[in-house]
């Protein structure tokens, strides 16, 4: 019960403490439903107002996605124009290196064209000065050749003088040929009267009056015979030494010709290469006066149009290619002559070349094959072409080696040079006869040493050579046709050589000098008489060698001489050689 009425005081408590709660709990309700009224009344208020502001919301999202779309569409335009400006500002940039760059040309062009035409100035004055040194030169070159050409004309006098100089001598061959026969008649007057002597002093008269009579016309006779006897040896003697001054005079005369005909081919040849050079310069002063800055002038000065053509050539130096090899020269080529040089500065001299040859003697130009020239190597072939000319078309410088062989061994082989012929040594085993002397010319066992041509097949001893006698000059040496080989730097230069001296040799070599120039190639009349004189001086000499005249010299003269060569033959005045020109006469 106690504990009854302590749980019962404890549920009391707990009951007064549950309502107290209650109450506490009314009223707390009591303020919670006031609260919450007004809560409620503030929930419709701010549900009114999240109306509201869900309306505002609604319309701030409706204006917030019309402001994103409208920052995105901004904002892409940003994008545009962003892309627009950098692409501008590239450009901008380009164009300003661009500019930059064109300023920087500009000022470069500038400075050159500054340099331009203080090197076209620089270019005129000097074409200017090459042009009045060319000028200037020219003027020499043709001082120098009316200089040379009165040179010519004295050599022209003294040739004229020389010439009545030769009929002087033919006036003395005529009063020689006198004094032989008056010293023939002498010679037989005195034969006659010791044969009367003779036959006088071998009759037998016993008449002692008639003896003695007989006697005195003998001592008459003897007198008159010593006195012959003396004056045919004063004779004699007058006679042997007019043939010694004629000997002397003729060898004097010899030698002045062969010089003044050297002294005459050196100033030909100065005379072509002048004329060479004046041709130059006349393309060259052509081309600087009408195209001053042109290709064609460009091509002019370097030598490769139609008008001049020149180079470096290779020749051979001796007839054995392969153990001798080659000797380099300098070629000219003008309209008229082909002309070598030892180096370029003897052609800028144009007073001393080598070798002349004359276009209008000029056969044929053509590429060789490798049976044309067998001692050459196989690699040199295509570089190689081959003149075909005729040897009164050369001329060689004066003293040169290959201008005037010696008679003496070619070191090319065992053949000797003599009066034009090309003698080979050889021996015979069967039959063979000299065409000098009788003497046989063979022997079966120990044959004697003999010589024979080449060209004409003439058959002689060995020392008909050596002693210089009976041996006539070669028929076949004066016109006979000459070949030169030529070495280019390359193939391709070769080509070119060739085809432009084909055109060259066309235009103006042999064919077409036959063709346009037949009447100029013949001899004026002066020209004959000159020949006729040198031919009657070559009388005059055998002549004198034989104490009268040889008999068939008239013959050998015509078999020597060619009036289509232009030339005298070499026996027996050797080393003369006679080329008259018509400029000359």
């Amino acid at each position: 019960l106690h504990a009854a009425r302590a749980a019962l005081h404890d549920a009391s408590e707990k009951l007064a403490a549950a309502a107290a709660e209650r109450d506490m709990h009314y009223s707390r309700s009591e303020e919670l439903r006031s609260q919450l009224e007004n809560e409620q009344h503030y929930c419709v208020v701010y549900r009114n107002q999240a109306n509201e502001v869900r309306a505002q919301l609604d319309e701030r999202e409706r204006s917030a996605r019309d402001l994103e779309q409208e920052r995105a569409s901004l904002m892409h335009q940003l994008q545009l124009a962003i892309a627009r400006a950098d692409s501008e500002a590239i450009a901008r940039s380009i164009a300003e290196e661009t500019v930059g760059e064109l300023e920087k040309e500009k000022t470069m062009k500038e400075l050159e064209m500054r340099d331009a035409l203080a090197q076209h100035r620089g270019e005129l004055a000097a074409r200017d000065a090459l042009v009045q040194g060319l000028r200037d030169r020219d003027h020499e070159n043709r001082a120098t050749i009316d200089l040379q050409r009165k040179e010519v004309d004295e050599l022209r006098r003294s040739g004229t003088a020389l010439a009545e100089r030769v009929a002087t001598l033919q006036r003395l061959q005529d009063d020689v040929d006198r004094l032989n026969k008056k010293l023939n008649s002498e010679i037989m007057l005195k034969q006659q009267a010791v044969n009367k002597l003779a036959e006088i002093m071998n009759r037998k008269d016993m008449n002692p009056a008639s003896t003695k009579n007989k006697s005195k016309m003998s001592v008459r006779k003897d007198k008159d015979y010593r006195k012959l006897q003396q004056e045919l040896t004063r004779e004699k003697e007058k006679f042997d030494q007019h043939i010694c001054k004629l000997h002397r005079d003729l060898q004097e005369a010899q030698q002045q010709i062969l010089e003044e005909q050297q002294t005459k081919l050196r100033l030909a040849m100065e005379v072509d290469s002048k004329d060479a050079e004046i041709e130059q310069l006349k393309e060259k002063l052509a081309a600087l006066t009408s195209e001053t800055a042109s290709q064609s002038s460009a091509d002019a000065e370097d030598g490769d149009t139609e008008q001049t053509l020149e180079g470096w050539l290779s020749v051979p130096f001796k007839q054995n290619i392969r153990r001798h090899g080659w000797k380099k020269q300098y070629v000219v080529v003008s309209s008229k002559k082909i002309i070598f040089y030892n180096s370029e500065n003897d052609k800028q001299n144009t007073t001393d070349p080598v070798m002349i040859l004359d276009l209008s003697k000029v056969f044929h130009v053509r590429s060789v094959t490798q049976g044309d020239v067998i001692r050459a190597d196989a690699k040199d072939i295509p570089r190689i072409f081959q003149l075909l000319y005729a040897g009164e078309g050369e001329a060689r410088r004066p003293g040169d080696a290959q201008d005037t062989p010696t008679d003496g061994p070619d070191h090319a082989g065992n053949t000797v040079q003599h009066k034009g012929h090309d003698l080979v040594s050889i021996t015979y085993h069967i039959p063979t006869a000299c065409e000098v002397c009788t003497r046989p010319l063979w022997n079966m066992f120990r044959p004697p040493q003999a010589y024979e041509c080449r060209r004409c097949r003439m058959k002689i001893h060995v020392e008909h050579v050596s002693e210089g006698e009976g041996v006539a000059a070669c028929k076949l040496h004066a016109d006979r046709a000459r070949e030169l080989l030529l070495l280019a730097a390359g193939a391709p230069e070769q080509r070119r050589w060739v085809a432009r001296l084909a055109r060259r040799v066309q235009r103006h070599g042999y064919r077409a000098a036959i063709t346009n120039n037949h009447e100029n190639n013949k001899l004026s009349p002066r020209e004959m008489r000159t020949l006729r004189l040198l031919v009657r001086l070559m009388f005059f000499v055998a002549g004198l060698d034989a104490f009268k005249p040889e008999a068939g010299i008239s013959e050998r003269v015509t078999a020597q001489f060619n009036p289509a060569s232009e030339r005298l033959p070499s026996s027996p005045v050797t080393s003369i050689r006679y080329t008259p020109r018509t400029a000359d006469v």
